[in-house]
């Protein structure tokens, strides 16, 4: 599950997604595999080094990112939005 601040700039053109991810040092974690499988060609806006900081960037709204959904769900300023 992706989300991402409901005031995100491109939140309705999925096209224009730019993805908050985690760094190389995650870079076999099932989770950002996933996500850079979700990204595809559109831009890592940002590489975070520790999970808890998804958070702080999505309510950025840097961009879209995969925060667990048990802390992310709990955030009334972020919506789940699918690709």
């Amino acid at each position: 599950m992706t989300f991402a601040h409901r005031s995100y700039a491109h939140l309705a053109t999925p096209e224009r997604w730019q993805f908050i991810a985690l760094d190389q040092n995650f870079a076999n974690m099932p989770q950002q595999l996933w996500l850079l499988s979700i990204a595809g060609d559109r831009p890592v806006a940002c590489e975070l080094n520790h999970i808890s900081e998804y958070l702080i960037a999505v309510r950025a709204e840097v961009g879209v990112a995969g925060p667990p959904c048990l802390v992310a769900d709990r955030e009334q300023d972020l919506v789940r939005i699918y690709d």
